[in-house]
C-alpha cells in the first residue's frame, strides 16, 4: 500500500505493519481459542508430517509430555508415544501412521491407563498436511457392548424357552396319544 501511494514515510509503513501484525495475532488467538474449546482432540501436521497446531484435548487424550506437544514434533515420534499408552501397544506404528497420513481410515485405540477409547480420524489438507481428530468414543463403545450382552442374553433366553416349549409339546403329544388311546379303549 505504501508503494502504491508513492509514500516513503517509514513511520506510516511501520504503523501499517504493526496493525497487520496485530490483526494476524488477534485472528490466530481467536482460532486457537475456538480449537481449544472443541470437545475433540485436534492435531494438525504439515506436509512434512510435523506438528504445527493442536488443542488442549489432544494433550489430555494422548497424555504426551511437552517434548512431543511442540511445533515441529514429528508424527513419527508422536504416534509411537501414543500407541505405547494403548492396550495394543506400539507394534502397530506403521499401520497407524499409514491410516493417519495416507489412507485416512478411521480406527479406535483403547487407552490403557485412562480406560478411554479414542476414535482416530484424519483428513488431508490441500497443502499436503493432515488434520487428525481424536474423539472420545468410550460411551458409544460401552453402549455397544451392553447392547451385545443384552442381545446374547435375549438369544439365550429364546433358546431356553424354545427348548422348554419343544419338551412341553412332546409331553403334550404323549398325553394326547394316551388320552386318545383311553377313549378308544372305552369305546
Amino acid at each position: 500500500l505504501m508503494l502504491e501511494r508513492h509514500s516513503t514515510h517509514a513511520r506510516g509503513a511501520m504503523r501499517l505493519l504493526d496493525d497487520a501484525s496485530a490483526a494476524i495475532q488477534h485472528n490466530r488467538d481467536v482460532l486457537q481459542s475456538a480449537i481449544d474449546n472443541v470437545g475433540h482432540g485436534i492435531a494438525v501436521f504439515d506436509r512434512d508430517m510435523t506438528l504445527i497446531c493442536w488443542n488442549n484435548q489432544f494433550q489430555t487424550y494422548l497424555g504426551l509430555g511437552t517434548e512431543l506437544t511442540r511445533v515441529g514434533a514429528p508424527m513419527s515420534e508422536i504416534v509411537p508415544a501414543f500407541l505405547a499408552k494403548t492396550s495394543g501397544g506400539a507394534g502397530q506404528q506403521d499401520d497407524r501412521m499409514g491410516k493417519m497420513a495416507v489412507t485416512h481410515e478411521v480406527f479406535r485405540e483403547h487407552m490403557a491407563e485412562q480406560g478411554r477409547v479414542l476414535e482416530v480420524r484424519s483428513s488431508a489438507m490441500p497443502d499436503g498436511g493432515v488434520v487428525v481428530t481424536f474423539i472420545d468414543a468410550t460411551e458409544s463403545v460401552l453402549a455397544a457392548e451392553a447392547l451385545q450382552r443384552a442381545n446374547e442374553s435375549l438369544e439365550r433366553r429364546v433358546a431356553e424357552r424354545t427348548s422348554e416349549l419343544t419338551r412341553l409339546n412332546g409331553e403334550l403329544a404323549v398325553a394326547k396319544a394316551e388320552a386318545d388311546a383311553a377313549n378308544l379303549s372305552k369305546t
